[in-house]
C-alpha cells in the first residue's frame, strides 16, 4: 500500500480475508473500530484550477467533488475572489477525502484575497495558506551579487525576481529582515540557480543559508461565512503583511 504522505517507500500488506487486509507498519498508531482510514493514494499533480500572473478572478458557486492536487492554487496573482466555493463530498457519497492537498493556496499575491460564504472540508491538507515566495542564498559573489536557489523542488523553474522589484533579505537563523535592496539585474541559470545583481552594496551579515524574498506589495485578506472542517491538517494559514 502506498501513502504519498508517508516520506518512504511503500508498506506492505496483505489480504487476510474478504475485505480484510493486515498493514505491516509500527507507526499508523492504533485503530479505533468505526474510524475511516483514508491513504493518499495519488500525488497533488493536478489542480482544479491554477492561476499564474493573473489579475483579476472571480470563481463563483464552484462545486468541487474531487481532485488529485488544490482546489485553487494562486501565484503571482492580484485581485482574487471566491465566492461560494464548496469542497464537498459528492452527492450520495461515503467518501472522506474530497481534494489531496488544500483547498485554496495563494503564493505571492497582490491586491486583495476574498473568501465569501464558501465551503472548505475533506481536504487532505489545509483549508487556505497565504504566504510568498523565498529564494536561499547559496553564494555571495561580490559585494552586490548572489548566486540564489530554491530549496523547494515545487517551486523549480519559478522566475518572480524581476529588475526594479525590492528585496529584502532575512537571517536564516532569527528570521529578522536586516536589509532591503533593490534588483539592478537577474538572471536565471537554470530552473533551480539564479544569479541576481542589487543596486548599492550587501551588508557584512549576508550569509549563505540566508533567504530573499519580493518587498513590495503584500494582499489584503478578507474570509468571511466560510465554514472548514474535516480536514487532515491545519485551518487557516495567513501570511500577508496587508490588512487581515
Amino acid at each position: 500500500v502506498h501513502d504519498y504522505w508517508i516520506w518512504t517507500e511503500s508498506s506492505q500488506a496483505e489480504e487476510v480475508g474478504p475485505g480484510r487486509y493486515r498493514f505491516h507498519r509500527d507507526d499508523y498508531g492504533d485503530g479505533t473500530v468505526g474510524n475511516v482510514m483514508a491513504f493518499g493514494a495519488s500525488y497533488r499533480n493536478n489542480p482544479a484550477f491554477t492561476l499564474l500572473d493573473c489579475d483579476g478572478f472571480n470563481l463563483v458557486d464552484v462545486k468541487l467533488y474531487n481532485c488529485c492536487g488544490m482546489g485553487v492554487i494562486a501565484q503571482s496573482s492580484k485581485d482574487i475572489e471566491l465566492l461560494r466555493m464548496d469542497v464537498e463530498p459528492t452527492p450520495g457519497s461515503d467518501g472522506v477525502i474530497r481534494l489531496r492537498a488544500d483547498a485554496p493556496h495563494f503564493v505571492n499575491c497582490k491586491g486583495y484575497i476574498r473568501m465569501v460564504d464558501c465551503i472548505f472540508r475533506g481536504q487532505k491538507d489545509d483549508a487556505t495558506n497565504v504566504h510568498g515566495w523565498y529564494m536561499a542564498v547559496e553564494k555571495v559573489l561580490s559585494g552586490n551579487r548572489l548566486l540564489l536557489r530554491w530549496r523547494n523542488s515545487g517551486q523549480y523553474g519559478i522566475e518572480f525576481i524581476k529588475p526594479g522589484m525590492t528585496l529584502e533579505l532575512v537571517d536564516s537563523r532569527t528570521m529578522e529582515t536586516y536589509s532591503r535592496m533593490k534588483v539592478e539585474g537577474v538572471e536565471y541559470l537554470n530552473s533551480e540557480y539564479a544569479e541576481v545583481m542589487l543596486e548599492g552594496e550587501l551588508t557584512d551579515r549576508t550569509k549563505p543559508g540566508d533567504v530573499v524574498a519580493e518587498d513590495d506589495a503584500y494582499p489584503d485578506v478578507l474570509i468571511s461565512g466560510c465554514y472548514i472542517g474535516n480536514n487532515r491538517a491545519r485551518g487557516l494559514l495567513i501570511g500577508s503583511r496587508g490588512k487581515v
